[in-house]
């Protein structure tokens, strides 16, 4: 069994961060690093860290000055040895034989290779987990299958293919290491795919095990779920970065699912717009006209072969043809009274972690 490195970026987590690593010192598997990198935490967080690792030799403890998530799993990257990485957030947890699960699927030696499972979104309301999936089919990657099946199909798509997220999976080192530069830490959400897409691209084998044993702990104030003004000038990044990356994998037949990518994210910006509270009907319906045009969304919507599957993209693309005042104001009332009533029976939804900040 390969020696893996678990990594647990840390900021700001006092009320979880016990929880967090108590899981995976429980582990089955128990040839673990643990490697617990406090991003300058200003609550009690390093300080719960610094006492777990005094219950446990294999945990290490590194404390920095704060640069954001990104830069505190590539420190812990970068202080790790083990042939295998998992990578766990502070706020969620694992299943005590998860490692073992995913661990036992591996090939080990010099195989580039990244074990995928799904997980479950925990809702702090007392509502029972629900799980997310891979679109993909269960079972073993490689070759021509795995071109075919994950590599030409991981971007572009209503569901992801490969849940993108680095977590929930033993990733070979490797694959990590080798594309680490296409990081960038002004990425705040969907900073997972610049690593992961990669990656995968990267990989000579691939396995979908069809189980959840990540724990996602849904948080309402989440980046994901409110307002931030930065968030189109992010994924203007993010679809750059993408570009990048397929024109460095030579990849080419991967552009339309780049564009295709971002028409989904742009989908999910303009329901973030459209839910503010703070801007008046008509500035909202103005700046909602201004990014269809400047994105070229309805260009981009035109070539897709199927229209979306839930309401609300589908609201948005009818709106997206012809944004009027009417249509742009039609928009807004549906999403808002979909948003209230997911909120008063307590099952709002979440997206993966490009998805605690994205998704999936």
């Amino acid at each position: 069994m390969p020696k893996v490195s678990v990594i647990v970026p840390v900021y700001g987590a006092e009320n979880y961060i016990e929880q967090c690593v108590r899981s995976i010192m429980e582990q089955t598997f128990r040839d673990l690093e643990i490697v617990l990198v406090d991003d300058g935490s200003k609550d009690r967080s390093g300080i719960i860290c610094d006492e777990l690792a005094g219950e446990d030799p294999r945990i290490r403890v590194i404390h920095k000055e704060n640069g954001g998530l990104t830069s505190a799993w590539i420190r812990g990257v970068q202080e790790s040895s083990g042939e295998y990485l998992c990578f766990v957030d502070s706020d969620d947890w694992i299943s005590h034989d998860m490692i073992e699960r995913l661990a036992r699927l591996a090939k080990g030696g010099q195989v580039r290779e990244i074990i995928s499972s799904d997980y479950l979104i925990e809702r702090m309301n007392g509502a029972a987990p629900s799980i997310s999936t891979s679109a993909a089919a269960p079972g073993e990657y490689t070759g021509e299958r795995l071109q075919k099946d994950i590599k030409d199909r991981l971007l572009g798509n209503e569901r992801r293919t490969v849940i993108l997220s680095r977590c929930m999976k033993l990733i070979a080192r490797s694959l990590i290491e080798e594309n680490i530069a296409f990081c960038d830490p002004r990425i705040r959400m969907g900073e997972d795919v610049v690593i992961m897409v990669p990656a995968l691209l990267d990989a000579q084998r691939v396995v979908i095990e069809r189980y959840a044993g990540y724990h996602y702990r849904f948080v309402d104030d989440s980046m994901a779920h409110g307002y931030d003004p930065g968030l189109y000038d992010n994924i203007l990044l993010l679809r750059q970065k993408l570009l990048e990356i397929i024109k460095a994998k030579d990849c080419p037949q991967l552009l339309p699912s780049v564009e295709r990518e971002f028409y989904w994210l742009m989908l999910l910006e303009l329901k973030i717009e459209l839910r503010r509270q703070d801007i008046p009907s008509g500035e909202i319906s103005q700046l909602v006209r201004k990014r269809i045009e400047d994105a070229g969304l309805l260009k981009l919507q035109n070539g897709f072969p199927a229209p979306p599957s839930d309401l609300a993209s589908r609201v948005l693309a009818f709106m997206i043809k012809r944004p009027d005042n009417i249509r742009v104001g039609l928009a807004r009332k549906i999403l808002r009274g979909g948003q209230k009533m997911r909120s008063a029976a307590g099952k709002r939804q979440s997206r993966t972690r490009t998805e605690k900040k994205l998704h999936e």
